[in-house]
């Protein structure tokens, strides 16, 4: 789960447009910066905003064995996306 890195300036596009996600499962993406690796990556599933991807996170199944990388800027609030996935009805159907 990665977002946006802000305070890039010049280079944020080829820094978003360039992260290697090769053998990474299920990938989703959040934040307009992340949109232009979201189009290289076909399985990839991208939202505009974190509150729209805690809305469909909230009803993904993550196994035990699954390893979950959250990873953003500050600004873009991911405590919202832990929030969810910590949340005891769902670590207890892992």
């Amino acid at each position: 789960i990665l977002g946006d890195m802000a305070e890039l300036g010049d280079y944020s596009e080829a820094a978003h447009s360039n992260i290697d996600v090769e053998g990474i499962d299920q990938l989703y993406l959040i934040g307009t910066r992340m949109q232009a690796l979201a189009k290289q990556h076909h399985r990839a599933r991208w939202f505009a905003t974190t509150d729209d991807a805690v809305a469909v996170l909230a009803n993904v199944s993550f196994t035990s064995s699954d390893t979950v990388l959250i990873k953003a800027s500050r600004s873009m609030a991911l405590e919202k996306v832990v929030r969810v996935l910590t949340q005891p009805e769902v670590v207890d159907a892992i």
